[in-house]
């Protein structure tokens, strides 16, 4: 546990929680490359830019992200089979 980050990892699934305060989801790049997670929250005004970097399970069924206050949350269902790296993009609530 961190000050701007939590992750806790069950069997089935991975959650991710980062505090990315006064950016919206356009403002917010999440990547997978090599079984990381990246995440990338640019620069806004007077708030810095900032970067996280978490292993992800190899075994990946789905991945869903939401930003709610501040608060990025990307879960990750753990499958039986491996998945390909690509992008996820933020569900607007």
């Amino acid at each position: 546990f961190s000050d701007h980050y939590d992750v806790k990892i069950s069997e089935d699934k991975a959650v991710y929680k980062m505090i990315v305060a006064g950016r919206n989801e356009e403002e917010i790049d999440i990547d997978i490359i090599n079984d990381h997670l990246v995440v990338k929250a640019k620069r806004v005004d007077w708030i810095p830019a900032q970067e996280f970097q978490f292993g992800l399970p190899s075994r990946r069924d789905s991945i869903e992200a939401g930003l709610v206050d501040g608060v990025l949350t990307i879960e990750v269902a753990i499958a039986k089979s491996a998945t390909k790296s690509g992008k996820i993009i933020i569900n607007k609530k």
